[in-house]
């Protein structure tokens, strides 16, 4: 019953959540440490080589990421007459640091990388910066020398630019897709590789059945190549497939790949003209998942 004039004190309520643990405000440190080791013999030697794999990653409350990524390994040839033709070096393939902005709309990386979506450069001592304006379109650069892999210094050859715009769209809640990326690039290694090229891939799915990927690698040469014979643009690679998913685990793919060898001597004016070297190639494949 109410006490008298009416009035019922409230009942006290227990305190709801409180301050979030500093831990969770400040993010999350996670990684992983990996090593391999492995040795052959034969009549020659003994041939080892140790790799080792490190990475850690901070992950911030608003999801943005700072990642730290090193990749080697040291191989060792001892010949069986002995120790003094003895060859060993450290090959660092990766060593470099990476920020994501939160809703990964910006992201820059710099040292020794292969830049993402310019892996056609390949290994480079140099950064990379990636930025999405608006969902579904990313624009990105990426520069620096070409990486002498036997190496822990940041030694290089020629210098290495590129720069590309991805688009992409996806169906809400539904299977269709399509991703296009578009990209020019100089890579100009002092030994053997100099290309001046344009890239134009497009992967799409049109339903949960079908599905199809396509790429066009296309060289514009300078002048001293043309001193070789070559043409001005040259078409280097161009690739299609296509699959078909039967069942939800079964599907079939059908595919076609034409590449020109691009290894090439840096300026040298040859005896007789090099002939281009071209492989053409047609793959069918058939896929089963099984749990």
């Amino acid at each position: 019953a109410p006490p008298p004039g009416g009035v019922v004190a409230p009942v006290p309520q227990p305190a709801r959540g409180g301050a979030a643990p500093l831990w969770s405000r400040l993010g999350r440190v996670d990684g992983r440490m990996a090593t391999l080791y492995s040795q052959s013999s034969g009549a020659g030697g003994t041939y080892r080589n140790p790799s080792f794999l490190a990475d850690l990653r901070w992950n911030g409350p608003k999801r943005e990421q700072l990642a730290l990524r090193f990749r080697g390994d040291r191989p060792a040839f001892d010949p069986e007459s002995g120790t003094s033709l003895r060859q060993s070096s450290l090959r660092v393939y990766e060593m470099q640091a990476r920020y994501r902005s939160a809703g990964q709309r910006l992201e820059v990386e710099g040292g020794r990388l292969l830049a993402s979506r310019l892996e056609l450069l390949g290994a480079m001592d140099g950064g990379s910066l990636r930025w999405r304006p608006v969902s579904g379109l990313a624009l990105g650069v990426a520069g620096g020398r070409g990486a002498e892999l036997a190496s822990t210094a940041f030694e290089a050859n020629g210098r290495k630019l590129g720069a590309y715009a991805e688009g992409s769209w996806a169906q809400s809640g539904g299977p269709r897709r399509w991703r296009t990326l578009a990209a020019v690039g100089v890579q100009e290694d002092a030994e053997v590789v100099r290309r001046q090229f344009g890239l134009l891939r497009t992967d799409a799915a049109f339903g949960t059945h079908t599905g199809i990927f396509q790429s066009l690698e296309i060289d514009v040469n300078p002048p001293w190549s043309r001193v070789l014979g070559d043409r001005h643009v040259v078409l280097t690679a161009v690739a299609f497939s296509a699959y078909y998913r039967l069942r939800r685990r079964t599907s079939i793919g059908l595919g076609f790949d034409s590449r020109r060898n691009r290894l090439m001597p840096e300026q040298r004016r040859l005896p007789a003209v090099v002939a281009p070297e071209r492989r053409n190639a047609v793959n069918a494949s058939l896929s089963v998942q099984l749990t």
